[in-house]
């Protein structure tokens, strides 16, 4: 028997986006340990040239949909159940590839964990006709596999005690590695140009109309607001409506979407207040990085773990999802109160600690050693 265990991590759409980073930076830690890693993709994988420096065997599966993989996804853990044979554990992440590889395992003789990295309560929000009845069918699938897996890993402890009472199987959290190092700056009086920051995906969910109705309630010709992200769907990407938004509320001067940015740094040193607008939300990283720049950050009270990020108020501060009139206080607040903002960004210095690289990758490893 192999001394070393092999870790599948499954990811449908291996792009450059959180949770490929979060696999990425995991097996980063994981490669020099007692492991084989593999990484499971549909289509190609946008950071497979980082992912085999540190010896991962990524496979890239020819298919459109990853319902029509399921096949393939068991046809590969096969392969590397008898190249390796040793024990094996399947990590998959979000719930319709959660599903997908459930019943792509059946039988087989590997330990399963699923990871969910976004709010259960996703499946739960309708965005038309087609995405209520595919989230309905998934939810029930979800209610019905998600049992017949190892363990479950949520990113909250919200979220945990969601997805424990829905599908009662056994769930624990883990939160995200936000951050490698420590990078503190005082807060700086906000005057004249006031740089707004909100970093993710182009989709409806993350509620980007909303700061955007926002900035035009506020009326402020000195507030610029930077987007930084891509679509990742073309079913899902709102990059032309929220330019038809800007154009209707005459902002154009204020509000730039700047796409992808791998180099998120300059962006975040110059910026006044971060704000993250999600309807709802598994655990953002990014908004991490702006407590830890010293930037004053504002949360949706959505589902998911924006509540624990900002611990409940204590460490930013909250508004009332979709609600840009609540929104707009917020904005208004940072930039005139200066000793509550002062206030926060202190209790962020120690929340914050958590939610590190080192204490993720020590959790996980314990976990793949233990089950």
């Amino acid at each position: 028997m192999n001394p070393y265990k092999n870790l599948i991590f499954f990811l449908p759409h291996f792009i450059k986006g959180g949770a490929s980073f979060a696999i990425l930076n995991l097996c980063s830690f994981l490669h020099k340990k007692k492991f084989n890693i593999h990484v499971i993709c549909i289509g190609k994988c946008s950071l497979k040239k980082d992912l085999k420096k540190i010896k991962v065997k990524v496979y890239e599966i020819k298919k459109k949909r990853t319902f029509l993989a399921v096949s393939q996804i068991r046809l590969i853990t096969k392969k590397i159940l008898c190249l390796n044979k040793s024990k094996t554990i399947f990590i998959s992440n979000h719930h319709y590839a959660n599903v997908i590889s459930i019943i792509a395992l059946l039988g087989l003789n590997i330990k399963k964990i699923l990871v969910e990295r976004t709010s259960i309560d996703q499946l739960k929000i309708f965005y038309s006709i087609k995405d209520f009845f595919k989230k309905i069918i998934i939810l029930f699938l979800v209610k019905r596999f998600y049992k017949k897996s190892d363990l479950i890993i949520a990113n909250s402890k919200n979220e945990a005690n969601n997805i424990r009472n829905f599908t009662k199987s056994k769930t624990i959290h883990i939160y995200p590695a936000s951050y490698k190092n420590i990078k503190f700056k005082p807060i700086k009086k906000i005057k004249g140009k006031i740089n707004i920051l909100s970093v993710g995906s182009l989709t409806k969910e993350k509620g980007y109309d909303t700061i955007i109705k926002a900035i035009g309630v506020l009326r402020n010709k000195n507030i610029v607001l930077n987007l930084l992200g891509q679509g990742f769907d073309k079913t899902q990407n709102i990059k032309s409506d929220l330019k038809l938004l800007i154009l209707k509320l005459n902002l154009s001067n204020q509000i730039k979407l700047n796409g992808y940015k791998k180099n998120t740094k300059p962006f975040y040193l110059n910026s006044s207040i971060y704000v993250n607008s999600s309807h709802l939300e598994g655990f953002s990283s990014s908004t991490i990085d702006a407590m830890n720049y010293g930037i004053p950050v504002i949360c949706s009270d959505g589902s998911g773990g924006n509540k624990e990020i900002v611990n409940n108020g204590k460490a930013g501060f909250l508004f009332k999802k979709r609600d840009y009139i609540d929104l707009a206080s917020k904005i208004r607040l940072v930039i005139k109160e200066k000793n509550k903002t002062l206030i926060k960004k202190r209790n962020a210095e120690t929340h914050i600690k958590k939610f590190s690289y080192l204490n993720n990758f020590l959790n996980y490893e314990k976990v793949f050693n233990e089950i």
